[in-house]
């Protein structure tokens, strides 16, 4: 009975540990952990090296300038233990902006080849192709009906699940040139919709024959000046952080890399796009923007770490005498001497017991 109630417990570890890839752990691992600690065990080995060398070096050169400077008993064994320190202290200070960059680059290579950059992001982007399709398709419609070259009476936005499964085996695409006219349609939109709600708020909601000339007037005028504002802001911002994720994520003219205008785009190369450049992306900005603060606060410490033993050095030098010059009384082989024997006898007085 005894053996018969270990095997569960013997059951627990091989089933955890496993064979080849059957174990849980080693499945976690391949799909999970194994770039995320490599990478943040190897960046953070090499910043506690890289940092225990700046450590010694600014050690060295604030000794040389003279910041550690003292002649007191103890000095030697205070530039010794700021040495040892200042090597400790960097250390730990270029370990941790090591291991705040490896956990950054762990995280996305873990997102790009781990089970959510495999099996969840895609099924996500291809959602979104599929928007991006009825999207395109229905805006498409509803111009050839503003053109007279379709029927009024259909639904422009009708299009049913068949159409979508062409579109996702690859039977049907997109044009590369309409998905780029289809990302101005909607910035334009997008200003025309603000330039409104302004207006509203200002002369009151009518009807569109209604409309004084006054506000007619205030609209374009308003409409010039929100377009520059996004112009400039997305210049001023193009290049940095989110807004240069959303740019290239949702600039579906460049969803196919090295396309012409005449090309046409499949679902597989959409959802590509979106998890290389926007999903993937995002992430990791999230997980970048979680680990700044930390980065920043140990390069600080990296800093800060060989200016602070000055704040002891100084005082010292100050409080003792002849310790900052080593003005004070030396012995036959110069080195300073302490106590009585230190204070200076003046010749003219006579010795004690003498007289």
């Amino acid at each position: 009975m005894r053996r018969v109630a270990l095997l569960p417990l013997l059951a627990l570890p091989l089933t955890l540990t496993g064979c080849g890839e059957q174990g849980i752990l080693a499945e976690i691992w391949n799909a999970h952990l194994q770039d995320l600690i490599l990478a943040t065990l190897g960046y953070g080995v090499a910043g506690a090296v890289a940092g225990s060398v700046v450590g010694l070096l600014a050690y060295f050169l604030l000794r040389k300038l003279g910041a550690y400077d003292g002649e007191w008993r103890f000095a030697g064994v205070a530039r010794g233990l700021t040495a040892i320190l200042l090597v400790i202290a960097g250390g730990f200070c270029g370990g941790g902006v090591g291991t705040c960059v490896g956990i950054v680059k762990g995280s996305e290579a873990t997102l790009r080849k781990g089970q959510l950059g495999t099996q969840v992001f895609p099924q996500v982007a291809s959602t979104m192709a599929d928007f991006t399709y009825v999207l395109a398709v229905g805006c498409q419609r509803v111009d050839e009906q503003k053109q007279g070259k379709r029927d009024e009476s259909e639904d422009p936005w009708d299009i049913g699940d068949d159409e979508l499964e062409l579109f996702r085996t690859g039977k049907s695409d997109l044009e590369a040139a309409r998905l780029t006219l289809l990302h101005q349609q909607l910035t334009a939109e997008g200003s025309q919709q603000v330039v409104a709600s302004f207006t509203d708020k200002v002369f009151g909601e009518v009807e569109e024959e209604e409309k004084s000339s006054s506000r007619v007037l205030t609209e374009q005028c308003c409409g010039y000046v929100v377009e520059y504002m996004a112009a400039r802001e997305a210049k001023k911002k193009a290049g940095k952080g989110i807004m240069l994720i959303l740019a290239r994520g949702f600039d579906f003219g460049t969803a196919a890399k090295r396309k012409d205008p005449g090309e046409r785009l499949a679902h597989q190369e959409l959802r590509d796009h979106y998890v290389e450049q926007l999903i993937v992306p995002v992430c990791v900005l999230t997980v970048e923007k979680s680990v700044k603060g930390y980065r920043l606060l140990f390069l600080l410490g990296l800093l800060a770490a060989p200016l602070l033993p000055i704040l002891f050095f100084w005082p010292m030098r100050r409080l003792l005498p002849g310790a900052a010059s080593g003005d004070g009384v030396k012995d036959e082989r110069g080195k300073p001497v302490e106590g009585p024997a230190a204070d200076p006898v003046d010749p003219q007085i006579d010795p004690p017991g003498e007289g």
